[in-house]
């Protein structure tokens, strides 16, 4: 099975405790950004985006308890917490 690697460039905490997340999904063998991978928050379906043409996606609004659903057809689907700190480290 495929896997994703997801790339976060832009993590930020906000004072309201509302969180910005915005960054890339790429194949994991030949590091080729995902057209159309689906990124929502779990069990907030309502809070989420398909990766556009360059693997790219921002979701704005999510709370610090929050999970990343990373999901594309014929790749292994991956859930990440969201940390209360700024990120921008490869994820796979």
């Amino acid at each position: 099975m495929k896997y994703l690697i997801i790339a976060f460039l832009f993590f930020t905490l906000t004072l309201s405790a509302q969180t910005s997340v915005s960054g890339n999904v790429y194949d994991a063998d030949t590091n080729e950004p995902l057209n159309g991978a689906n990124i929502f928050v779990k069990n907030k379906p309502q809070i989420g985006m398909p990766s556009g043409e360059d693997g790219f996606f921002k979701l704005n609004g999510l709370e610090n308890n929050d999970e990343l659903v990373f999901s594309f057809v014929g790749y292994e689907s991956k859930t990440l917490p969201l940390k209360n700190e700024n990120s921008s480290n490869p994820l796979s």
